[in-house]
């Protein structure tokens, strides 16, 4: 095994009791528990914030798609973005990996004719 690659050797299959698996927009997704993740990452390196640790690099509220209602712009959907930036200590060097997430903040219920707020977007 490459030197290389042992992070990801320890890390590569993830418990099944940790992945949520759902349908979004007919697609289906799975994602994992981020405890999980901070588990694994806190094995690797240990305590969060002393050899590996995340910065939030950018966060926004992006608006979307409008919403029409007969023939009227009703709104927007709007989409919380964050940018985080994850880093880490190997062999007394810093590294680190940025990665956008994105989830609906506000968005039109198609079912119940109204706008939905997720207050808890951010999370």
């Amino acid at each position: 095994m490459s030197e290389n690659l042992s992070i990801w050797q320890r890390v590569k299959k993830t418990d099944a009791r940790f992945v949520k698996e759902s349908t979004l927009e007919g697609r289906k997704t799975a994602s994992i528990n981020h405890i999980a993740m901070v588990e694994k990452a806190t094995e690797i390196w240990g305590p969060i914030g002393i050899h590996w640790g995340y910065e939030i690099a950018e966060e926004r509220d992006d608006q979307g798609a409008p919403v029409i209602l007969d023939g009227q712009t009703i709104g927007h959907s709007t989409t919380h973005t964050i940018k985080l930036r994850l880093w880490y200590m190997v062999d007394g060097k810093r590294g680190h990996v940025e990665n956008y997430g994105h989830t609906p903040r506000i968005y039109w219920s198609h079912k119940n004719k109204y706008f939905v707020e997720d207050k808890e977007a951010a999370k």
